[in-house]
Parts: C-alpha cells; structure tokens; sequence
C-alpha cells in the first residue's frame, strides 16, 4: 500500500470513528419543572414546596441539591454565598429551606445528590422554616441544582462542576411593610453635540419588600412638550435592601435646541395593605443643552471667517499706517 493509500484509509478510518465519539460523550441537559416559589409566611411558621429534576440530556447524570443566600454588592452585582453550618439563622435564608431528596440520594461533602438517567424526572420536595426572630419583609434563597463528577479529575482536589441551575424561594414574613425607593444619583450630560450621550441611574431599595419596576424617559424642551419618551426597564426587580445600577444612551433626536429637561420617571405596584391596583412614582429630573452638529460646525466655520476677516482687517489697517508713516517722512500729503 503506497502513502497516498495510507493517508486516505486514516482519514476514512477518522470520519468513521466521529459519530462514535459524539455519542459516547452525548448531551447533558438539565432542567427543572419549576424555577421560582413565594410565600407569605408568619414567623414561625413554616412554608412547602415540590419540583421535578429533569435530565433532558442522552446519558446519566449527577446532580447536587443546596441553597444559597443571595447577596447584593456595592455595585448592584450578585453573588450567592452557601451558608456555613453555624450561620445565624435569622439573617440567612438559606439557612432556613430543608431539602428532602428521594430514597436513593448519597452525599458528598455533606452536600445530598441524586443521579438521574436520562429522561428521568425526579421530585425533590422542600420546607421553609421561618424563624420566630426573623424581621418582617422579603427574603431571598436559591436552591441550586449543579452538575458534576463525583470522579472528577484528581489534580483539581474537588468534583468538576458542569454547570447548574436555580429555583428562587422568596419568602415573605408577615409584618410591618415598608416601602422606601429612591433614584440616587441620576446622571446626564449637562451639555450634548448631536444626538445621543449616555446616561445612568442608581435606583436604590432601603425599605424591607422587593418592587417590580417601569422606568422610562420623557426629553422636555422649555415649554415642557413632550419631545421623546424612551422606556428604559421594564417588570425589573429591585430585592429589598440592595441597589440596581442602569445606564444607557440617551436619544435626543428629537430633543430641541438649546435647554432641555431629561425626566426619569420609576413606577411600581405597592405592597402594602390595602393598596390594590396602586401604582407609586418617583421622579428625577435634569437640564442638557443640546446643540446640533450642523449648528456647531456653522458656529466653527462662523467664528473661523469672522477670525480670518479680523486678520486681514488689521493686516490692512497695519499697512495703511505704514504707508501713512511713509508718506509723511518723504513730506507728501496723505490721501
């Protein structure tokens, strides 16, 4: 068999073994049947709720069950934080879900996981212990579902994570409500060449309930008539005692010459008793002067002509005296 034999055999050998290696590593897929749960609950009391695990993938898999307390930084960003065995049960919701897996489940690290084959659907059950203490308001934990190996790559020390999924469990506590949302800062060039800058806001939640924001933006000129309206969030959470940061460009197309008002109007439904169907507002407001492009270039152009002519006016001007000073040194009559 000559090389050129050979090379095609490989190749043909290759392309055969292909499909084997895609199935033999197959598809994982992981699903659940559903991905968010609220109760209204006194203190000490306690709340339930049941989901499916679903592998939607073509092989087996490994899959453990925890929650998580969700916390909000500086920033606005979020990060979900496991809580330690001896965390305060009052301030980490997390803390309070129990987790009850079918027969079957083993642990690894103290952490429960399950196996599922595939198209299996899985229930795993949970409870909501709601401490006595615990503060009035909405509180927030995820209950992950991760994927890994429990004979995971031996170098890494740990099982390797593929990925994982979260049902959100927000719990109300009974109470006092609290409802106190404010925009600070709202920021917006003071100035604008064309028709478009960028803008932000910082929508801020002290109160102790979670509210479900609109947010749009109305560009007024000096009469206030309406100009433009552009709507900026919508059905976005802001969680109770955290910050939501926002930015984006600001269309001012429409925007007329010279001073105009940028209004930043928030709504949202109220929480408290007795208010159904109330929809609360807050506004910001800010002055920009927009000028047009076409109107800047004319005012260079303008200013650059009006330069050059005062040029040349002096230079004149300039060259007359001395022609004066001429004339008059040779004793002839300046005309």
């Amino acid at each position: 068999m000559n090389h050129k034999r050979l090379v095609v055999v490989v190749i043909l050998a290759l392309v055969m073994l292909l499909p084997l290696s895609a199935a033999a590593v197959g598809e994982r897929k992981l699903g659940l049947s559903a991905t968010t749960f609220d109760f209204s609950a006194a203190a000490g009391s306690v709340g339930k709720g049941e989901l499916f695990v679903i592998n939607e993938g073509s092989t087996p898999m490994f899959v453990k069950v925890y929650a998580a307390n969700q916390q909000i930084k500086d920033d606005g960003t979020v990060e979900y934080l496991v809580p330690p065995l001896d965390a305060n049960q009052v301030t980490s919701p997390a803390s309070w879900v129990r987790v009850i897996l079918p027969p079957g489940a083993k642990t690894q690290g103290n952490v429960p996981y399950i196996e599922a084959a595939p198209g299996a659907r899985i229930p795993v059950s949970f409870e909501v212990y709601v401490p006595t203490t615990a503060a009035p308001g909405d509180k927030q934990a995820v209950l992950f579902f991760e994927m890994f190996e429990p004979n995971g790559a031996p170098e890494a020390g740990t099982a390797r994570v593929n990925a994982r999924i979260g049902a959100r469990i927000k719990t109300r506590v009974e109470g006092t409500v609290v409802e106190r949302l404010e925009i600070r800062p709202f920021k917006v060039p003071a100035f604008v060449i064309g028709d478009a800058d960028v803008y932000s806001f910082t929508l801020r939640n002290t109160g102790n309930v979670d509210v479900l924001v609109n947010a749009r933006l109305l560009v007024l000129d000096s009469s206030k008539d309406e100009r433009s309206v552009s709507e900026v969030m919508s059905q976005t959470p802001v969680y109770a005692d955290a910050i939501r940061e926002y930015s984006g460009n600001l269309d001012l197309s429409a925007a007329a010459i010279g001073p105009n008002r940028v209004r930043l109007v928030v709504e949202y439904p109220s929480a408290e008793p007795g208010s159904q169907g109330l929809v609360k507002s807050i506004e910001e407001e800010a002055l920009v002067w927009v000028f047009p492009l076409w109107l800047v270039v004319a005012g260079i152009a303008l200013l650059g002509a009006l330069a050059v002519f005062a040029t040349w006016s002096s230079g004149r001007k300039a060259g007359e005296r001395k022609l004066a000073a001429r004339a008059r040194r040779r004793g002839r009559p300046v005309t």
